[in-house]
C-alpha cells in the first residue's frame, strides 16, 4: 500500500514540476497547411482548375504568413527578405505581389516554402521580439 502511494506521490511531484518548467509550444499550423497544398488534387477537373486550386492554396497561405509576420514583427518586418527564382531579393509581400501577377504555381510554391521556413525561424528564435 505504501508502494501505490508513493508512487502516486512521485507522479504528482513529477507533473507539478512538469508544469512549473515546461512552457507550452503552440504549433502555427503553415506547415501542415503547406503539406496540404502541396498533396491538394483534383478529382475529374481539368488541368487548368487543377493548378488553380493549388494557386489559390499557396496564395492564402503566404497570405496569412505574412499577415502574422507583419503583426508580430512590426517595424522589423521590412528587414525579411526572400529571393525567388527570376526576382532580385525583396521582402515577402513584393515577392507575393510578383507572383500573384502572373498566377505562377510554381512561384506561389516556393514562396509558400521560404515563407513558412522563415516563419519558423521566427517561432524557434524569436527573432522579432
Amino acid at each position: 500500500m505504501l508502494i501505490k502511494h508513493g508512487t502516486l506521490l512521485s507522479a504528482i511531484i513529477l507533473f507539478l514540476f512538469g508544469l512549473t518548467t515546461v512552457s507550452p509550444v503552440f504549433a502555427s499550423g503553415f506547415g501542415d497547411r503547406l503539406s496540404k497544398c502541396n498533396s491538394k488534387k483534383s478529382i475529374n477537373a481539368a488541368k487548368d482548375n487543377k493548378n488553380k486550386a493549388k494557386v489559390e492554396c499557396y496564395q492564402k497561405l503566404v497570405s496569412d504568413i505574412i499577415a502574422r509576420l507583419k503583426k508580430e514583427c512590426g517595424s522589423q518586418y521590412t528587414n525579411l527578405t526572400t529571393k525567388i527564382k527570376g526576382h532580385k531579393r525583396t521582402t515577402f509581400s513584393k515577392a507575393r505581389d510578383y507572383c500573384s501577377k502572373g498566377k505562377k504555381l510554381e512561384c506561389f510554391k516556393e514562396l509558400a516554402k521560404k515563407s513558412n521556413k522563415q516563419f519558423d525561424y521566427y517561432e524557434e528564435t524569436s527573432y522579432c521580439k
